[in-house]
Order: structure tokens, then sequence, then C-alpha cells
């Protein structure tokens, strides 16, 4: 891809060979207001134009000679007078669009003074110097696109690699099914689900404020954190623990600016039981089907969202599980999805779902499946607007006694 500079060298070797003129180009930087050469060197502040000449000189056509000032505001006449000196120019032509100024040509002083044709041509390139410096930013701002859009999907199949799929992933007694739809290319959800030996499992789901490639970058950071102290812990993992790291975690890639709600459970179907703390999460629902209706229990913690500079330790609370317990953890994008009216899905449509299951037909699949089909029938359409994340899991009834293995066999 040609850039300014080379465009602008190859204004000056057109206009020598076509008038005998050899002049310098100096050309506006986007991203400030500095100024460089045609050959990239930045302009020392005292070469430059005075910011106070900018949008006068943007508004000029046609070449500007150093004998002739009159047409120069009065105010603006010393600081034009400055830039032919601090040049040694008879002459300057802007080049410009619209109201932009994108550079200007220096005619030398010891060139001879341009008149008729040789001037008119000047002039001429000048207008098509602008129109090329012009083309070449907007190919340089399409490739930043493009290469942006490619981190950006570089971003979403790494994290995508990162969560564990659908399932179901059984553990044990234990199966988790579980999917995160993300409103744009990379999603500021995550979940994770990992045995920690003694048939319990841990499953944890969090929520990065906003969404997009910030976002991703610390559900990456989050998932790492997590799967080290996973590894490093094993079945001492300790909850409290877990969230201290992931707390350091989500500071140091978020930087103060990005926090995220988690809730972190421990299934264990020894001690028939689920131990949970909840950093600013919604509340999953533990569902227990009963011989007339599914029982809706929140399971509610107190925690401060993690990343936000509050080092609290949240509290590890706990409730006994049976056979056939479900618990649904759900991200706040799962409650807030809105329809084409703008009606959010809501907590009370929500657990009116989960209350209407078959009691005798709870899986962790079909239970997955009815929400996100449950979400997206309100959503009718509509685009996400946050990401969406849904995670089941069950614990399986014992084996009948006649199918559990005999002590000789196992021996």
């Amino acid at each position: 891809m040609v850039d300014a500079g080379e465009i602008a060298q190859l204004a000056i070797d057109i206009t020598q060979l076509a008038i005998g003129v050899r002049p310098h180009v100096l050309l506006a930087t986007e991203t400030d207001w500095g100024w460089t050469t045609e050959t990239g060197d930045r302009l020392a502040d005292d070469r430059a134009p005075d910011p106070f000449l900018i949008s006068w000189l943007a508004e000029q056509r046609g070449a500007l000679f150093s004998a002739d000032l009159d047409a120069v505001p009065p105010d603006l006449r010393e600081l034009v007078t400055t830039l032919f000196e601090r040049h040694d120019a008879i002459a300057l032509v802007p080049i410009g669009s619209v109201d932009e100024l994108i550079g200007l040509v220096i005619v030398p002083s010891s060139a001879r003074r341009l008149r008729g044709r040789p001037l008119a041509f000047l002039e001429r390139t000048a207008e098509r110097l602008a129109e090329a410096l012009l083309h070449a930013r907007m190919a340089k701002r399409a490739a930043t696109r493009a290469s942006l859009a490619r981190e950006v999907e570089l971003a979403a199949t790494v994290q995508g690699e990162l969560l564990p799929g659908k399932g179901p992933h059984v553990h044990g007694d234990i199966t988790v099914i579980g999917s995160w739809q993300p409103a744009t290319r990379c999603a500021g959800d995550f979940w994770c689900v990992y045995p920690l030996g003694d048939g319990r499992v841990l499953v944890a789901i969090g929520d990065v404020t906003g969404h997009g490639v910030a976002s991703a970058m610390v559900t990456a950071a989050a998932i790492g954190a997590c799967d080290v102290f996973v590894r490093r812990s094993g079945a001492k993992l300790q909850l409290t623990e877990l969230t201290a790291a992931l707390d350091i975690a989500v500071r140091r890639v978020g930087g103060g600016e990005l926090a995220m709600t988690c809730f972190a459970a421990i299934l264990d179907p020894t001690a028939r039981e689920i131990r949970f703390v909840s950093c600013g999460h919604t509340a999953p629902y533990l569902c227990r089907p009963t011989d007339k209706l599914v029982e809706l229990h929140a399971l509610v913690g107190r925690g401060n969202p993690l990343g936000s500079g509050v080092p609290t330790v949240p509290k590890v609370l706990q409730r006994p599980l049976q056979a056939d317990d479900l618990v649904v953890w759900y991200t706040d994008g799962v409650i807030e999805a809105q329809d084409p009216a703008g009606t959010a899905f809501g907590d009370r449509r929500f657990q009116q779902l989960l209350k209407r299951l078959d009691r005798t037909r709870l899986t962790p699949a079909q239970v997955h499946d009815l929400v996100q089909a449950g979400v997206a029938a309100h959503r009718a359409g509509h685009p996400l607007a946050d990401d969406e994340t849904v995670v089941v899991a069950q614990l399986s009834p014992p084996l009948p006694a006649s199918l559990e293995p005999s002590r000789e066999a196992s021996s």
C-alpha cells in the first residue's frame, strides 16, 4: 500500500519534470496537530504551521505568495510571514479537502517566480495531490479495520477454544451441560467445569462488564487463572481462595476499568450438598422435583464483583442436594433479553418457565434447551443486547442395589 510520503514525493518529481521547480511538501498528521516532511521526518514545532492558521489555510484555493499578503487577515499576517521565512519560500499552495488542511506545497525562494501555465499546473497538482492523499488515508483506515477484524476473529476463536463444549460433561454422579452466545464476536461471559476428585465437581460462571475484545481478554485471564488454581489445589480447593485468585487476574488485566461477577460452586454427591460463593452474580436456581410440581430455591449469596477494587471475602454457603436436583446458572443477558418492543425476559418469566418443567423428564439437556428456546422465542429475532450463558447440572439418583457392583467384584 502506497503511503502519504510516497505520494508526496511522486508529486514533487512530476512537478520538477513539468515546470522545472522542485517544491517540498509538508503533511499534516492524522493523530495530532503535528506535521511531517515528504520523507516522513517529524517537523519541529517552530517550523510547522501555527494552529491558528490551519482553518484559514484550509479555506484557501490557489497559491499564496510571500510578496503579496494583502489577502491574509491582519491578525494572521505575522504568522504567515514567519511560515514563509522558516521555509525560505516564495509561495505556499494549501492541500485541502472541504474544510480540512491535509498539507502544504512549499515553493523555495530559489525558484523563479511562478506565472501563467506553470502556476496553474502547480495548483492543479495540489488538487490532485489532495485527492490522492485522501484515498491513501481511506485505504489505510480500511486496512486497519481489516486487521482489527482479523484480530477480533482470532480472539473469538481462542475464547471459544478456552470454554468447555456444550457437553454433556459427566463426572460420576454429576452431569453438566452449558452454552454461551456472544452478543458480538467476542464475549464477556464464561463458564467452566472441573472434576475435583471424590466425585466432587466445580462449576464456575462469570460475566465481565460489557462485551467485545476488552471483555474477552478479561474472561481469558479469568479462565486461565481458574485452570491454574484448580491444577494447583486439586481436591483441596477452597472457594474463597479461588475467588481471590480470580480477583487478582481481573484487576491486572482489566486495569481497574472492568469488573466481573462470578458464581462458583462445588457439587458434592457424597455429602449431598452444594457449597457456593457469589461475587455480585445473578442467583442460580436449585430445581427440585416433588410429587406435584418443581420447587425453586434461589442460591443467593452476597459479595462484590471481582476486580472492582473492593477486596472482600465472600461467604461460603451451602444447600443440601437430593437425587434428581438440578442447578441452573445463567448470566444477566438471559433475563435482560428483550423482545422487539423492548420488554425484558425478566426474572418472573424465567421462574415461571422453570416451574413449568416436566418433573418426570428433568434432564440437564432438556432443561438447558428449554431455557434457550424460551429466551429465543421472547427475543423473536431481536438481536442479542448482551452475552447469554446458561449452565445446567444434575445430581443423578443412586443406582439400584441390583446394579451396584458387588464388593467381591470390586475387591
